[in-house]
């Protein structure tokens, strides 16, 4: 484990949930135009911003900024089933043989004599209909928790993010956070790693950050925090979790 100190950037914590929704309306309004205006591979520079974005801030992209994970959150939860992902398709092989699939066809795309305009719209349909599928049958944003190629990759470069969702030693375990989690129990490792060691822990690297964790936590726990690598000796270390 590695000894880390941290420092919250933001104490109010319903602001969170006051800016966020407004952020993900932009990014549907947005992507929405450069539809309507034939720019197809918008979609491009919402991957390739959301994957340097994760490299200081985790999967905060998926949480603020996806169209697809808007679209989920606020529309097809209101017909989901709410049911639990099976257990295989949690796996971490299942994600990146699923990411590895994705981007080799991708690049066969691009090498083969397909129109280009064909591309993005594939991409961006194939992801939307896959999140609508797996949400309608599971939970809302049962696709973003676990199969999305881009979340993959976000989750992988966001292990290493300096800005990470970290719960202190004020956890009561009560797994409210647990609870709120859009993506299956994100907070759930860390609040267990709390109650062990009474140091501070942050979430899976699958967090999205949305911060209904830092919303519903009744003992204030919960925070953003910048994270630094400390010396072994030192006190306060933070466990990120995988």
């Amino acid at each position: 484990m590695k000894a880390l100190a941290t420092r919250s950037v933001m104490g109010n914590k319903e602001s969170f949930q006051l800016a966020r929704k407004p952020m993900q309306m932009i990014g549907m309004l947005l992507a929405g135009l450069f539809i309507a205006f034939k720019v197809y591979f918008f979609n491009l520079l919402y991957v390739v911003s959301g994957l340097f974005a994760s490299a200081y801030a985790g999967r905060v992209y998926c949480g603020w900024f996806c169209p697809n994970g808007a679209w989920l959150e606020h529309g097809v939860s209101r017909f989901s089933r709410r049911k639990g992902l099976p257990d295989t398709l949690k796996k971490p092989w299942v994600r990146y043989s699923i990411t590895a699939v994705f981007l080799a066809v991708l690049i066969a795309l691009f090498l083969s004599d397909v129109k280009r305009w064909i591309i993005p719209l594939a991409v961006m349909g194939s992801m939307v209909l896959a999140g609508t599928v797996l949400g309608a049958l599971f939970y809302p944003r049962a696709f973003c928790a676990y199969l999305c190629p881009w979340g993959a990759m976000q989750t992988l470069i966001g292990r290493r993010a300096k800005l990470q969702v970290v719960i202190d030693s004020n956890c009561r375990s009560c797994f409210a956070c647990v609870k709120a989690c859009p993506i299956d129990k994100a907070p759930e490792q860390a609040v267990l790693n709390v109650k062990q060691t009474r140091d501070a822990s942050a979430l899976s690297s699958r967090c999205i950050r949305c911060m209904k964790c830092v919303s519903i936590c009744p003992s204030n726990a919960i925070h953003l925090a910048t994270v630094v690598q400390k010396s072994a000796n030192a006190g306060g270390s933070v466990q990120v979790g995988a």
